[in-house]
């Protein structure tokens, strides 16, 4: 087996990080795109949470965005978990309450023509009180799946579930 030898090749930050914000508190990467979690960042709302994202081009990692949702509230925490998979970004808010108090949701971003959009807020079918979906998340391509760590699937207090969804429409 060849062993390669690894480097640092830059260092992130949020151009306008802050106190507390947690930056890099989760962080994925699909080839020359870097998406970043700060999920108590203020700008929508204190704690509401925030993702950023970077780009290498000509050897240089800058920032070319910052995520917000659409519709952030206090302590949602959105950018507790990211991935991104060639142009589409999903970010995990575990405490939304749209299902509930800390029901969770996951939003999911496209850059198109390089601007940075939110495409869907995926919710659990079944989502409700303290499941904490979007505490894990994952995307590849077309399909994404969210961890809701704390459901109580079957009937089984916080057995957790992961849910599958799948871009069906473009």
């Amino acid at each position: 087996q060849s062993k390669g030898t690894w480097s640092q090749i830059a260092v992130l930050t949020g151009d306008d990080a802050g106190a507390l914000d947690l930056f890099g508190w989760t962080v994925s990467v699909s080839g020359a795109t870097a998406v970043v979690g700060a999920f108590q960042d203020d700008d929508g709302a204190f704690g509401a949470g925030s993702a950023y994202v970077f780009r290498e081009v000509n050897s240089r990692w800058t920032q070319i965005a910052k995520l917000n949702a659409l519709d952030a509230a206090q302590g949602d925490a959105f950018g507790f978990t990211v991935s991104i998979s060639g142009d589409t970004a999903v970010i995990g808010a575990p405490n939304d309450d749209d299902g509930g108090l800390t029901s969770g949701s996951a939003y999911l971003f496209r850059e198109v023509a390089g601007v940075w959009t939110q495409i869907a807020k995926l919710i659990a079918a079944d989502t409700s009180e303290d499941d904490s979906f979007g505490r894990s998340v994952a995307i590849s391509g077309a399909t994404a799946i969210i961890g809701a760590v704390e459901d109580d699937a079957n009937g089984i207090d916080e057995s957790g579930s992961a849910y599958i969804f799948r871009d069906i429409g473009g």
